[in-house]
């Protein structure tokens, strides 16, 4: 038989230019010689850590994470589905849902039932809002 899996148990790290995955067990579906990864599973304490094209570091949880990679015609199809009580955060905000997709074909995600949770420091609020306007009415002390 010819397989062309690889398989890893215990404390598995993936430490790929794009991101960093570390997981408890992962299934890889080998390509053959040349070609590009196609599907593999990673499952129980999943964690992704990556930076998306905004130079925005974002932080993935999971139970299990499915990637998957496909060209169909001319359209190249990317996708990590993250299943088991999934979150995505960075500095913003939070996303869960179950389950959540993200397409990195177009650095994308979306999730059934989406909770998405902004977050805004005080601070920042206050830099960002417009000064009171001047009082343009100008009232006179009765005589």
């Amino acid at each position: 038989m010819t397989v062309r899996q690889a398989v890893y148990r215990g404390h598995v790290c993936v430490d790929d230019p794009q991101m960093k995955l570390t997981c408890a067990h992962l299934i890889a579906d080998l390509p053959p010689s040349g070609g590009h990864m196609n599907h593999i599973v990673a499952e129980t304490n999943v964690v992704i850590d990556f930076t998306d094209d905004k130079g925005q570091t974002n932080h993935a949880t999971s139970d299990k994470a499915v990637y998957d990679y496909g060209v169909r015609g001319a359209v190249t199809n990317e996708t990590v589905t993250l299943t088991g009580h999934p979150q995505v955060e960075n500095a913003q905000s939070t996303l869960t849902g179950e389950p959540i997709v993200w397409d990195r074909a177009n650095n994308h995600f979306s999730a059934v039932n989406e909770t998405m949770v902004f977050r805004q420091s005080l601070d920042s609020a206050m830099t960002r809002t417009n000064p009171p306007a001047a009082n343009t009415n100008k009232l006179s002390a009765p005589k």
